[in-house]
């Protein structure tokens, strides 16, 4: 199991309580709420990889994108 740091238990911590208070209207269930939350964190980490590939420099150019998707579909060049 990951180690689980304070900040990012208390960021549940809050995450949970406005979501489960019957003040917003539309509360969830805790389940339906851990199961939000898990979805928010998968599409975080999905953008903290993308933006470490930009960093490392393992992405290309829209060209090249191009060229090789219409390829791979043979489709003609516009």
């Amino acid at each position: 199991m990951p180690v689980t740091t304070e900040s990012e238990l208390q960021s549940f911590q809050r995450f949970l309580t406005t979501q489960l208070l019957p003040s917003t209207g539309d509360s969830l269930s805790p389940e339906e709420a851990v199961q939000l939350w898990r979805e928010r964190e998968a599409s975080l980490q999905a953008l903290r990889d993308s933006l470490a590939e930009i960093d490392s420099h393992q992405t290309i150019d829209i060209e090249e994108f191009d060229r090789q998707f219409r390829e791979r579909n043979t489709l003609r060049s516009v």
